[in-house]
Formats: C-alpha cells, sequence, structure tokens
C-alpha cells in the first residue's frame, strides 16, 4: 500500500498520536452528529436529537462562560473531552 508522507509519519508515530487523537476525537464526534442531522437521509427522531444537540451545546456553551478567564474556559474543554477521550479509547480498541 502506497502512502504520502504525512501518512507515513503518522503511522510511524501512532504510538505517540493515538492518545492525543482520541482526547479530541470527541469533537469530531459532534461534527459527524451535525452532519447526520442535517443530511437527507431519513432519521426516526431527527427533531429530537436536534434539540438533544441544542441543548448539549447551549449548556456547555453557558457552563464554558461562567467561567473567569478564556484560559480556564480553554483548560476545562480540553480537560473534559480528554477524560471522555479515555472511554473513546475503550471503545476503539474493543
Amino acid at each position: 500500500v502506497s502512502m504520502d508522507g504525512a501518512a507515513k509519519v503518522l503511522v510511524g508515530n501512532q504510538h505517540f498520536v493515538f492518545y492525543p487523537m482520541m482526547a479530541l476525537a470527541r469533537f469530531n464526534l459532534y461534527v459527524q452528529s451535525w452532519i447526520q442531522l442535517f443530511s437527507k437521509e431519513r432519521l426516526h427522531y431527527r427533531k429530537v436529537e436536534i434539540c438533544a444537540m441544542t441543548v448539549y451545546c447551549c449548556w456547555v456553551v453557558k457552563l464554558a462562560t461562567s467561567m473567569p478567564t478564556w484560559l480556564e474556559v480553554l483548560g476545562w474543554l480540553l480537560t473534559s473531552h480528554a477524560v471522555a477521550g479515555i472511554l473513546h479509547v475503550q471503545i476503539v480498541i474493543s
């Protein structure tokens, strides 16, 4: 299988890249959820899921903006998603 330069670097260093990538993978899950919800594909509970995602996003924004500094907001957001990334690692490995 031929690989480009980026693939060679990532595969060669995947033991270093995997955990940081899983720490940020939750952001990708949010994007994929919104893409799915706004696609033309038939979904059973589209309105309920859009409402749930909107409420969750509003809650996260409200919680984040209640912190005194943007550094704390960034720290909280990255830490909370990195901790959830541990579960993501378990799902990916199993």
